[in-house]
């Protein structure tokens, strides 16, 4: 029997992407390039001792405060959301592998420390009730230098050794650039019905249903079970590169009045319903947009492409 798998700011999205290569290479890029830090100047300012230990990380700027907390099965973003489980291993490989390479040069140090405290992000990491570390980070406007201020010991330009990629930026991410963008979760336990609706188009329209261990299509004999389990396996894999905020590009929000391509909703065992829209793409933009509830998400276009099945594709061929 096919197993459905079990699933867990564009702006920053080639920050996200290179620090998850630096996440796969990390150990070896720490210990093989540990010296590149300028001699004299200590490693351990802002190591964290027991980094494995935190489970809470107070992120705090002019922009608001994001609180990213381990419930004991998962970490939250601000005791709302899940948060995305790849961002969080990103933000604690960043803290285990960036080293100070410099301190900030005298004529500058007043002025970027006041920088950092004015407008940087204040992090704070706790195990428990108990503050383990506190430091500001932030960089210049060109985002190509990233600066932490230690309260005792002033600001350092920080690096991590091997790499060029700017390390303060996982900490400047907003709340949802620490969400999880995954769009459904069900498996072959919980999954009860999926209906996938095409409004311009609705002999088109279809609903997999699971009874007796067995998945069906609504008037379909015998469809095609392999084309079938792919289309699952797409909708249980699919993740948002982006969920939006509303106003802040034109063409997103006008294109959220036009009728929708299509609509899935996946309903389990528990009774639960989550429910994706998709809008109609547009040929100059690289994404596609869909709403997840109240979010707003973008996607890509190949993912999309990979779930936008009619029920005639489903038709075995001879």
């Amino acid at each position: 029997m096919h197993n459905l798998p079990d699933m867990q700011e564009r702006k920053n999205k080639m920050l996200a992407l290179s620090l998850i290569l630096l996440l796969l290479t990390a150990t070896a890029a720490f210990y093989f390039t540990r010296g590149d830090a300028q001699s004299g100047v200590d490693p351990a300012i802002f190591a964290v001792a027991g980094l494995e230990t935190v489970d809470s990380v107070e992120l705090e700027s002019p922009r608001g405060k994001i609180v990213l907390r381990f419930d004991g099965a998962r970490w939250t973003v601000n005791g709302q959301y899940r948060a995305d489980g790849q961002m969080i291993d990103v933000l604690f490989a960043t803290i285990a592998q960036v080293l100070p390479k410099r301190p900030v040069s005298d004529n500058l140090r007043d002025s970027i420390a006041e920088m950092l405290t004015r407008k940087g992000v204040r992090v704070a990491l706790f195990a428990g009730n108990a503050l383990k570390k506190q430091f500001y980070a932030g960089g210049n406007e060109q985002k190509n230098e990233a600066y932490f201020l230690s309260p005792e010991d002033g600001p350092f330009v920080m690096a991590i050794p091997g790499y060029r990629v700017y390390v303060a930026g996982v900490f400047e991410l907003d709340e949802a650039g620490w969400r999880d963008k995954q769009v459904f979760r069900f498996n072959q336990r919980n999954f009860r019905m999926l209906k996938t609706t095409f409004h311009k188009d609705a002999d088109q329209s279809f609903v997999i249903a699971y009874e007796d261990q067995s998945f069906e299509i609504a008037g379909l004999n015998d469809p095609d079970t392999t084309k079938m389990f792919d289309y699952l396996d797409g909708v249980a894999l699919l993740k948002a590169e982006e969920l939006y905020m509303r106003g802040s590009r034109p063409w997103i929000d006008s294109l959220l009045a036009v009728k929708p391509s299509f609509t899935i909703e996946v309903s389990d065992t528990q009774g639960r319903m989550n429910k994706l829209v998709i809008y109609p793409p547009l040929a100059k933009q690289a994404q596609v947009v869909g709403t997840m509830g109240d979010d707003v998400a973008l996607f890509q276009k190949k993912d999309i492409i990979r779930i936008a099945k009619k029920k005639s594709y489903f038709v075995k061929t001879p």
